[in-house]
């Protein structure tokens, strides 16, 4: 089974564009919008927000190894 941030893929790490495939299969680009039909006419999405979600994903990981990494270099 496939959780919701596995669904999203950074197309590079610079361009802060992502590939985020939808529930129901098709593929979308997000960044801060979105080219799915709901953004177009809501001006936000599901897919929006599961891309900030990865994001803080991201961020909490690399300050978890970061901190790893200090803590292995003050043994």
């Amino acid at each position: 089974m496939t959780t919701s941030l596995e669904r999203v893929t950074p197309l590079s790490q610079r361009s802060g564009i992502y590939k985020v495939q939808g529930s129901q299969g098709a593929t979308y680009l997000v960044d801060r919008n979105c080219t799915c039909p709901g953004f177009r006419y809501r001006r936000h999405c599901k897919h929006v927000e599961l891309v900030k979600e990865f994001q803080m994903s991201y961020q909490a990981q690399l300050e978890s190894d970061l901190q790893s990494k200090i803590e292995e270099l003050y043994k």
